[in-house]
């Protein structure tokens, strides 16, 4: 990684410690975007299809279990969801019981965010691994943000151009809302190496593909300063 001085000079946008933009993002975006486990399962029961209806008691088990786990998530009781007690499986255990249903699935990129909110990094990246992309519009979004995790617990890690490749898969999953913040991570990450070039093609995508997203608020002066 360059140790060169960033051509951007604005604090703020610094590459920051890559965790905490990622706990920033979560606190501040992730409970409206997951939609809850039970709308996550009508996103992916046309994915599994078949073995929806087949494995029916199965999932509809698998969902019980999970509702209860996402109540902790959501009251920021990480913990408690990932690992669950005597009175419910959290989300590890249902990641593993449950791996050939929706619910088991999902419940990786869960598990994944809570390891990330306890610090544990290398145990997050494995669940996020495991998560596998669904199909359908809502669901880019958590596919975009499973992508964009490992990219910023890997920036931390210290590997700029691994980082970079995550967030430019991120941002290939095209919507209003990722697709932009993962361009601007690409974006500050190529500038903390000094490349310039891809910088500006990356905040440049923004102004032009992504007008009204919160990113191109303030993309012009990012632009300016790699064009003076």
């Amino acid at each position: 990684m360059s140790t060169k001085k960033n051509p951007i000079e604005d604090p703020e946008v610094k590459i920051e410690n890559a965790i905490d933009r990622a706990e920033s993002y979560l606190e501040k975006n992730f409970k409206t975007l997951l939609f809850g486990v039970g709308l996550v399962i009508a996103i992916t029961g046309g994915y599994y299809g078949f073995q929806y209806f087949v494995a029916a008691p199965k999932i509809q088990t698998a969902a019980a279990e999970a509702y209860v786990a996402e109540q902790y998530f959501q009251v920021d009781s990480f913990a408690l969801a990932l690992n669950g007690n005597a009175d419910f499986k959290g989300f590890s255990t249902i990641a593993t019981e449950y791996s050939s249903t929706s619910v088991g699935n999902i419940a990786n990129h869960y598990a994944g965010i809570c390891c990330l909110k306890e610090g544990n990094k290398e145990q997050a990246v494995a669940y996020l691994t495991k998560y596998k992309a669904v199909d359908g519009i809502a669901a880019q979004i958590i596919n975009a943000q499973n992508i964009g995790l490992v990219g910023d617990i890997t920036l931390e890690n210290g590997d700029t151009k691994a980082a970079i490749a995550l967030y430019v898969e991120a941002a290939e999953i095209e919507n209003d809302f990722t697709a932009p913040m993962y361009l601007k991570k690409a974006g500050l990450a190529y500038s903390s190496i000094d490349d310039s070039a891809k910088a500006l093609e990356a905040f440049t995508a923004i102004k032009n593909q992504y007008p009204t997203s919160v990113e191109a608020k303030d993309i012009d002066k990012f632009i300016g300063k790699l064009t003076k």
